[in-house]
């Protein structure tokens, strides 16, 4: 694994890179922090990390929890470690932040994808349905350039990494087409 987290600096640098990064990246990270990380971090660092979370949330005047392992219940053990593993298995190749001693990494585009589009599929949350529809083109966007052109809609309305949640109908996939389109001018399924 990149990076060393049992042997942390004795110095604040890692709490300031944590909390550039996370400053900078506010807008398109996310950063879930899983049971398994949580329970597997060195306490320096556990501890480092937390401080970094509670000094953005000052500074954005964010609540404390904005960012916490809340998303730990809905991701099976299994699936876990497959995004973990992705993650670091250079699959994807976006790093938030690399320091001496620790790297994040992004989830894997395609479990983030799935999440929004089961999330505007199941309920109406108003505006949440926007941001969740915003966050969806943007996943679909970096999908399509990495993929040379249009994807699959089938294939993309049918992932399942965790193996639970009802697959997004039709009606969901052609609401996120269309802003899409409006966005881009371009289809983005085949």
């Amino acid at each position: 694994m990149p990076g060393s987290l049992h042997s942390p600096p004795s110095d604040s640098s890692l709490e300031e890179g944590l909390l550039q990064c996370l400053i900078s990246r506010i807008e398109t990270a996310q950063v879930i922090l899983t049971t398994w990380l949580i329970q597997n971090l060195p306490e320096t660092i556990e501890s480092a990390l937390r401080s970094v979370v509670f000094s953005v949330a000052e500074q954005l005047s964010y609540s404390d929890g904005w960012i916490n392992d809340d998303m730990a219940i809905f991701v099976t053990k299994k699936t876990r470690q497959a995004l973990f593993e992705q993650g670091i298995g250079i699959k994807q190749g976006i790093t938030f932040f690399k320091g001496e001693n620790l790297e994040v990494l992004a989830d894997p585009i395609e479990w983030a994808l799935e999440r929004k589009l089961r999330r505007i599929h199941a309920a109406n949350r108003g505006r949440k349905v926007e941001i969740d529809i915003a966050d969806a083109i943007a996943f679909l966007k970096l999908l399509e350039e990495r993929n040379n052109g249009p994807l699959d809609l089938e294939m993309i309305r049918k992932m399942n990494m965790n193996g639970f949640g009802l697959i997004p109908d039709h009606k969901t996939m052609q609401q996120v087409a269309g802003a899409y389109r409006h966005k881009y001018k371009e289809e983005i399924f085949k």
